[in-house]
């Protein structure tokens, strides 16, 4: 799921100062709602291109869902 997030402003302020994804105010409510996966996306192709977006991905199964919490705890 891709969330554009240009007018949330606390948000946008937590990952432009360089917050992990989860740990911003929409990846916290994405982190809650079971998306593990996170990446912050801006694509700058022309005028047409949207504003930044934070990408949350749910997990297929039980071995993707350790994967990803390994990675958000820090665990590799």
């Amino acid at each position: 799921m891709y969330i554009e997030y240009l007018t949330d402003e606390e948000a946008k302020i937590q990952l432009q100062r360089g917050y992990p994804p989860f740990l911003s105010r929409l990846g916290y409510i994405m982190l809650n709602a079971g998306f593990t996966w996170f990446k912050d996306w801006y694509y700058p192709e022309g005028w047409l291109e949207g504003g930044p977006k934070l990408e949350g991905r749910l997990p297929v199964n039980c071995s993707d869902a350790l994967r990803y919490w390994r990675s958000i705890r820090g665990m590799r």
